[in-house]
């Protein structure tokens, strides 16, 4: 590592040690920025950890550079066997460049040239013929190109040379250390890369079932759901005296109540609530497609009172937005699943309750309840195949269990 340090010259270097520095100068870069204290925090964490990892090695913090970031970031999260301390070293890291002076664009790696072609005619395939939104054709990409760096490096691909047991090989390989349902993701991606080279005609339908699949039984567990106390309690912990108040409970009431996804409400448009016709537009962020669903009037209150006295007066046409830092910028996906998780710690929820997906299987599971069959539940979450909605559905145990007789003798 280069120990000689770049700074922009509007900004003085900074003073004392490492640990220091990150307390004190690089704390106040971030506010400066507008990151959220939380964030902040997480950060700041992470390259005290850095730090003292570097220096046991004679290394410090100040003389990283960008080509350091990924080694230090796979040691530091159980050599890359944990995904989301992966990516929050990695960050960390990266800002901490930017704070030096030296951060900027990643070039492209020119090893990736000679399969590039095949990655980005994948793409095209999953946008024009599967319909497929960019956060799954993020990961479906990413799984097709660690198949492609590991089978050929920076050679051209020689698809005639792969044979089902490099498939397995691979998927022992990058499986290992994964739940299987996450390593269940990874080889659907890759059994879906291998239908599309089938279709070019560049292999055959025997790699396509060459890869394998994890079994599941006795692991899956069923999603808790809210019951009525917690869904009235959950709505109870928003305040309705202030802005960010008001828009977390609308928030609230779109997760529970409608049972859209979190990408949906956080996609939302002021233009997609028809007040004319009571109904709400729900913009489409997954298999491209677009619902329309009626609007209660209770959600609408709440809507129109965020609308009114909350909202910041601005330009933008998104449905909710920032409040503090960044102010009148979209409210982001992360930030709104913060709110909630947020929400949940101020309800005391079991700890382990931290995404919002359960909210839209309370909604399903409480329309079920009432008597609402499986049908008319898949047309409201979007659902296309009632099986998907199998999963949502939670049958009454205890009002079963009234029903049940005694074998007769």
């Amino acid at each position: 590592m280069n120990a000689k340090l770049f700074r922009p010259r509007d900004r003085p270097p900074p003073t004392g040690n490492g640990l220091s520095i990150i307390a004190t100068d690089f704390s106040g870069y971030m506010r400066e920025r507008g990151y959220a204290k939380l964030t902040i925090g997480w950060y700041q964490s992470r390259l005290r950890d850095a730090s003292v990892w570097l220096a046991d090695r004679k290394e410090s913090l100040s003389a990283l550079s960008d080509h350091d970031v990924m080694g230090i970031a796979r040691q530091l999260s159980n050599r890359g066997h944990d995904i989301h301390a992966l990516k929050m070293y990695r960050a960390a890291l990266r800002v901490w460049l930017r704070f030096l002076g030296r951060g900027g664009k990643r070039t492209p790696s020119p090893s990736t040239g000679a399969w590039q072609r095949w990655l980005d005619d994948y793409d095209r395939f999953l946008v024009s013929d599967r319909g497929l939104t960019p956060a799954t054709r993020k990961y479906r990409r990413r799984y097709a190109r660690c198949f492609l760096t590991w089978m050929f490096r920076s050679a051209a691909p020689q698809w005639s040379a792969v044979g089902p047991e490099d498939i397995w090989r691979f998927s022992e390989r990058f499986a290992r250390g994964l739940k299987p349902g996450s390593a269940n993701v990874m080889l659907f991606s890759l059994k879906s890369f291998f239908r599309f080279l089938h279709l070019r005609g560049v292999c055959g339908s025997n790699l396509v079932s060459a890869v394998p699949h994890f079994s599941n039984y006795g692991q899956a567990v069923q999603t808790q759901v809210l019951s009525e106390e917690q869904r009235r309690r959950l709505l109870a912990a928003f305040s309705t005296a202030d802005a960010r108040g008001l828009r977390d409970r609308a928030i609230a009431l779109c997760l529970l109540d409608l049972g859209l996804r979190a990408q949906e409400v956080a996609a939302l448009k002021v233009e997609d609530v028809d007040w004319r016709q009571c109904c709400l537009r729900v913009p489409a962020v997954k298999a491209g497609r677009r619902r329309q669903l009626p609007l209660p009037s209770h959600i609408g209150t709440a809507l129109k009172a965020y609308l009114e006295r909350g909202r910041p007066k601005c330009p933008s046409e998104h449905l909710f937005l920032r409040h503090r830092s960044f102010a009148g910028q979209p409210f982001s996906l992360s930030g709104l699943r913060q709110t909630m998780r947020r929400a949940f710690r101020r309800c005391e929820f079991p700890r382990h309750w931290t995404g919002t997906h359960r909210l839209r299987h309370s909604f399903a599971s409480r329309l079920y309840a009432f008597g609402a069959d499986p049908k008319q539940i898949a047309d409201l979450l979007g659902h296309r195949d009632l099986a998907s909605t199998d999963s949502y559905v939670q049958s009454d145990l205890a009002g079963l269990r009234a029903l049940v007789r005694p074998w007769p003798s």
